[in-house]
């Protein structure tokens, strides 16, 4: 091994990344939407923790972003099949 410093490793997500993610959000805001208030209201808090998580390169946020969307859907779903039965 020799002695000579190494560049840090950059470990935040390309732009390309960035941008499908926040996509993949919103459609899933828009799910979450489409079974009620609470599901957009999920949808909402989860798109939030997933854009805040992308821009500041947080792996934990975007993990927290994504089950807080999918809580959002099973709660809407829930909700709408509770009222359809």
């Amino acid at each position: 091994m020799s002695g000579t410093a190494s560049e840090p490793i950059d470990r935040s997500p390309a732009r390309v990344s960035q941008l499908l993610s926040v996509i993949a959000a919103s459609v899933a805001l828009g799910a979450g939407a489409l079974f009620g208030g609470i599901g957009a209201l999920f949808g909402l808090f989860g798109l939030l923790f997933v854009a805040i998580g992308v821009v500041r390169g947080s792996r934990r946020l975007v993990t927290t972003g994504g089950f807080v969307l999918l809580a959002g859907i099973l709660a809407g779903s829930l909700v709408a099949a509770r009222r359809n039965s």
